[in-house]
């Protein structure tokens, strides 16, 4: 990837994952490692270039970049089903199920010409309960803000690799053997990517009672105000209470809309 083509791309994210662990931030700029919740570095100012020749690893930043094709896409990741009377966390857990999270890329139009012109966000996300909500695997599309589907890809068991651009919306699938809310790993890939928002869909079908009453839409829409980077630190180390993983997140994700700026909206299925 060209250096000016990550500036450009950079500057409508809330960071960037380097590797398997270390996020470069953009709001403060910051070099920030995921595993140990550690600082690596700070930065002054807002210019990425102060970043580019600090070495990760041995390794210069920009020579990073340089051998990248695109930008990195981060997994969205199903939590397992793990039961019990109460739930109690710190951080909230990435989730997943191996693999590679794609499988195969599918036409849009087997959503958008269902509507033609006539579509919306709300159609769209029918439309995409009918055919994937009760599914075993993850499936992913996004959405623009008219409704258009611009991507559609089929994942694996336990995960969908998709991200979405400016101003779309990703919406995908949590399979029977997971709770319906999301994992830390779909909330981390929402506040680094530049999209708008992220749509968790589950169906009752299927399920165990202990996930079945928890079926429906979960949908996270970042504000303006949106804070990335302290939103993030926060998934990471969030005190998680609560009879059980989905209780516990819910209580988690409503509690803190204001502070981190994101609106966060249950819908139960009918």
């Amino acid at each position: 990837m060209l250096i000016s083509t990550f500036k450009h791309e950079f500057k409508s994210r809330g960071g960037v994952l380097l590797n398997s662990s270390v996020i470069l931030f953009r709001k403060p700029l910051e070099l920030w490692n995921m595993e140990t919740g550690e600082t690596i570095a700070e930065f002054k100012g807002n210019d990425v270039e102060v970043v580019l020749d600090y070495e990760l690893d041995g390794k210069k930043i920009r020579d990073i970049i340089n051998g990248w094709s695109r930008m990195p896409v981060i997994a969205l990741h199903k939590r397992g089903g793990d039961s019990g009377m109460s739930y109690t966390h710190k951080g909230i857990p990435l989730g997943g199920g191996g693999g590679s999270g794609f499988e195969s890329r599918d036409l849009n139009a087997r959503f958008n010409a269902l509507f033609g012109k006539d579509t919306s966000f709300d159609k769209t996300l029918e439309a995409f309960r009918n055919a994937h909500a009760g599914s075993d695997t993850e499936h992913g599309i996004t959405v623009d803000a008219q409704g258009f589907v611009t991507q559609y890809i089929h994942g694996t068991a336990g995960e969908v690799m998709i991200a979405g651009g400016n101003g779309e919306f990703v919406l995908h699938n949590h399979p029977k053997n997971g709770w319906p809310t999301f994992s830390g790993g779909d909330l981390i890939s929402t506040a680094m990517e530049p999209s708008s928002g992220i749509v968790a869909s589950s169906s009752k079908q299927g399920r165990t009672a202990e996930t079945a009453q928890y079926a429906g839409d979960y949908i996270f829409t970042k504000t303006p105000h949106f804070k990335a980077s302290s939103f993030v630190k926060a998934v990471k180390t969030a005190n998680l209470k609560g009879k059980d993983y989905n209780d516990a997140v819910n209580k988690w994700l409503t509690a803190n809309q204001k502070k981190y700026g994101y609106v966060y909206v249950y819908r139960p299925e009918q």
